[in-house]
Protein backbone atom coordinates (compact mmCIF):
# COMPACT_ATOMS: atom_id res chain seq x y z
CA UNK A 1 0.00 0.00 0.00
CA UNK A 2 2.85 2.02 0.58
CA UNK A 3 4.33 1.17 -2.20
CA UNK A 4 1.42 2.36 -4.15
CA UNK A 5 1.06 5.75 -2.58
CA UNK A 6 5.16 5.91 -3.19
CA UNK A 7 4.53 5.05 -7.61
CA UNK A 8 1.63 7.49 -7.36
CA UNK A 9 3.58 10.61 -5.95
CA UNK A 10 6.59 9.70 -7.97
CA UNK A 11 3.78 9.77 -11.03
CA UNK A 12 2.21 12.75 -9.90
CA UNK A 13 6.12 14.58 -9.77
CA UNK A 14 6.50 13.23 -13.75
CA UNK A 15 3.42 15.20 -14.45
CA UNK A 16 4.31 18.58 -13.59
CA UNK A 17 7.34 18.16 -14.52
CA UNK A 18 6.18 17.21 -17.78
CA UNK A 19 3.36 20.34 -17.50
CA UNK A 20 6.54 22.61 -16.62
CA UNK A 21 8.08 21.86 -19.54
CA UNK A 22 5.12 22.47 -22.19
CA UNK A 23 4.15 25.89 -20.25
CA UNK A 24 8.08 26.47 -20.49
CA UNK A 25 7.81 25.89 -24.36
CA UNK A 26 5.00 27.47 -24.25
CA UNK A 27 6.01 31.17 -22.85
CA UNK A 28 8.74 30.39 -24.86
CA UNK A 29 6.65 30.18 -28.38
CA UNK A 30 5.10 33.55 -26.68
CA UNK A 31 8.50 35.23 -26.74
CA UNK A 32 9.86 34.13 -30.40
CA UNK A 33 5.83 35.57 -31.29
CA UNK A 34 6.65 38.80 -29.60
CA UNK A 35 10.13 39.42 -30.70
CA UNK A 36 8.67 38.74 -34.40
CA UNK A 37 5.71 40.99 -34.18
CA UNK A 38 8.16 43.50 -33.24
CA UNK A 39 10.57 43.27 -35.82
CA UNK A 40 7.57 43.11 -38.43
CA UNK A 41 6.24 46.03 -36.99
CA UNK A 42 9.50 48.10 -36.65
CA UNK A 43 9.69 47.32 -40.57
CA UNK A 44 6.33 48.50 -41.12
CA UNK A 45 6.85 51.65 -39.21
CA UNK A 46 9.41 52.88 -41.33
CA UNK A 47 7.25 52.81 -44.33
CA UNK A 48 4.40 54.44 -43.30
CA UNK A 49 2.59 55.55 -40.15
CA UNK A 50 -0.49 55.27 -39.88
CA UNK A 51 -2.60 56.16 -36.15
CA UNK A 52 -5.18 52.65 -36.47
CA UNK A 53 -2.44 50.29 -37.11
CA UNK A 54 -0.54 52.04 -34.34
CA UNK A 55 -2.87 51.66 -31.94
CA UNK A 56 -3.51 47.50 -33.02
CA UNK A 57 -0.17 46.84 -32.59
CA UNK A 58 0.34 48.48 -28.92
CA UNK A 59 -2.68 46.01 -28.43
CA UNK A 60 -1.50 42.88 -29.83
CA UNK A 61 1.91 43.32 -28.18
CA UNK A 62 0.12 43.93 -24.62
CA UNK A 63 -1.63 40.95 -25.29
CA UNK A 64 1.57 39.00 -26.06
CA UNK A 65 2.81 40.32 -23.31
CA UNK A 66 0.71 39.08 -20.75
CA UNK A 67 0.34 35.86 -22.38
CA UNK A 68 3.75 35.76 -21.34
CA UNK A 69 3.17 37.20 -17.82
CA UNK A 70 -0.17 34.41 -16.95
CA UNK A 71 2.98 31.79 -18.45
CA UNK A 72 5.22 33.07 -16.03
CA UNK A 73 3.24 33.07 -13.40
CA UNK A 74 1.67 29.71 -14.20
CA UNK A 75 5.15 28.31 -14.24
CA UNK A 76 6.14 29.97 -11.06
CA UNK A 77 2.56 28.13 -9.43
CA UNK A 78 3.16 24.76 -11.29
CA UNK A 79 7.17 24.79 -9.51
CA UNK A 80 5.83 25.25 -6.47
CA UNK A 81 3.01 22.62 -6.93
CA UNK A 82 5.79 20.39 -8.09
CA UNK A 83 7.96 21.26 -4.75
CA UNK A 84 4.88 19.83 -2.62
CA UNK A 85 4.76 16.97 -4.73
CA UNK A 86 8.45 16.21 -4.74
CA UNK A 87 8.28 16.87 -0.59
CA UNK A 88 5.15 14.13 0.09
CA UNK A 89 7.40 11.87 -2.36
CA UNK A 90 10.14 12.29 0.11
CA UNK A 91 8.31 11.22 2.98
CA UNK A 92 6.09 8.62 1.24
CA UNK A 93 10.01 7.43 0.70
CA UNK A 94 10.86 7.59 4.39
CA UNK A 95 7.64 6.45 5.60
CA UNK A 96 8.46 2.91 3.13
CA UNK A 97 12.23 2.91 3.98
CA UNK A 98 11.01 3.04 7.67
CA UNK A 99 8.51 0.38 7.44
CA UNK A 100 11.27 -1.84 5.12
CA UNK A 101 13.64 -1.32 8.29
CA UNK A 102 11.28 -2.02 10.83
CA UNK A 103 10.61 -5.21 9.08
CA UNK A 104 14.20 -6.22 8.88
CA UNK A 105 14.99 -5.45 12.22
CA UNK A 106 12.30 -7.81 13.10
CA UNK A 107 13.14 -10.86 10.69
CA UNK A 108 16.74 -10.48 12.23
CA UNK A 109 15.14 -10.49 15.68
CA UNK A 110 13.34 -13.98 14.80
CA UNK A 111 15.97 -15.01 13.05
CA UNK A 112 18.18 -14.99 16.35
CA UNK A 113 15.36 -15.49 18.26
CA UNK A 114 14.60 -18.96 16.01
CA UNK A 115 18.74 -19.79 15.93
CA UNK A 116 18.18 -19.74 20.00
CA UNK A 117 15.60 -22.29 19.98
CA UNK A 118 16.91 -24.75 17.64
CA UNK A 119 19.88 -24.24 19.55
CA UNK A 120 18.28 -25.84 22.14
CA UNK A 121 16.95 -28.72 20.77
CA UNK A 122 20.19 -29.76 19.04
CA UNK A 123 21.54 -29.66 22.64
CA UNK A 124 18.97 -31.58 24.08
CA UNK A 125 19.32 -33.86 21.35
CA UNK A 126 23.13 -34.21 21.47
CA UNK A 127 22.58 -34.48 25.65
CA UNK A 128 19.74 -37.11 25.23
CA UNK A 129 22.38 -39.05 22.74
CA UNK A 130 24.71 -38.66 24.94
CA UNK A 131 23.12 -39.96 28.22
CA UNK A 132 22.15 -43.24 25.94
CA UNK A 133 25.37 -43.75 24.88
CA UNK A 134 26.46 -43.62 28.60
CA UNK A 135 23.75 -46.37 29.88
CA UNK A 136 24.35 -48.33 27.02
CA UNK A 137 28.21 -48.95 27.21
CA UNK A 138 28.37 -49.50 30.99
CA UNK A 139 30.38 -47.19 33.27
CA UNK A 140 33.42 -46.73 31.70
CA UNK A 141 34.61 -43.52 34.11
CA UNK A 142 33.69 -44.92 37.32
Amino acid sequence: MKQRREEELARVVAEKNNEIIRTFKSLQEGRDRLSQFQAEEKKQRASALDALLLRLSVVHRHALQREIAERGSQIATLKQELQVAVLSLTEAKKETRALEILRDNKRMEWKRDYGREEQKIIDDVSQNNFSRKFKTAGRPYD
